[in-house]
């Protein structure tokens, strides 16, 4: 009897750090499929630079760490091609936060964005209002610190902060 307790147990934790739960995307179609112990991503993101106005990709995290990911970082955000001297701005009452580049470290997040991104403009410029991007819409961000924001983008958190630029 003891025996099929344990086991029961055992099938019980197994399925909760190994069986996912898909969540989509806001970035033209990917889904996420989230288990504790692992992530895998589907990507089917919005490229209308390519012949199907979509690009496909699958990334793979084990333990929070990246074991592979055949979208190469550049193209997984924008093309090298389209890269200017302005980095990824966004304007957030009346702030523009500058993307660092760098993938956040904070760890056991709440689940809800503050916010949206629900306007663009042209790659190059700089945002005029809130809520507006220069590297496209419908990704979520949090606020972290009174200068301080992180944008989900592509499955991770990217640092934005408030810096004076030329």
């Amino acid at each position: 009897m003891k025996k099929k307790i344990i086991l029961f147990i055992v099938i019980i934790v197994a399925l909760v750090l190994l069986v996912p739960i898909p969540f989509k995307l806001k970035d033209g179609g990917s889904i996420e499929f989230k288990a504790l112990l692992y992530t895998i991503t589907k990507y089917h993101k919005l490229d209308m630079e390519s012949e199907t106005g979509f690009k496909d990709g699958l990334g793979i995290k084990i333990l929070g760490m990246e074991v592979y990911n055949n979208l190469n970082e550049n193209e997984i955000h924008k093309k090298e091609s389209e890269k200017t001297d302005i980095p990824d701005a966004v304007m957030i009452d009346g702030k523009i936060y500058y993307s660092t580049g760098e993938k956040s470290t904070i760890t056991g997040r709440c689940g809800n964005m503050d916010g949206y991104i629900s306007s663009t403009v042209e790659n190059g410029s700089l945002p005029t209002k809130n809520d507006e991007s220069n590297f496209g819409t419908d990704f979520g961000y949090q606020r972290v610190k009174t200068d301080e924001i992180e944008v989900f983008m592509n499955g991770d958190f990217i640092v934005f902060k408030v810096e004076e630029k030329d």
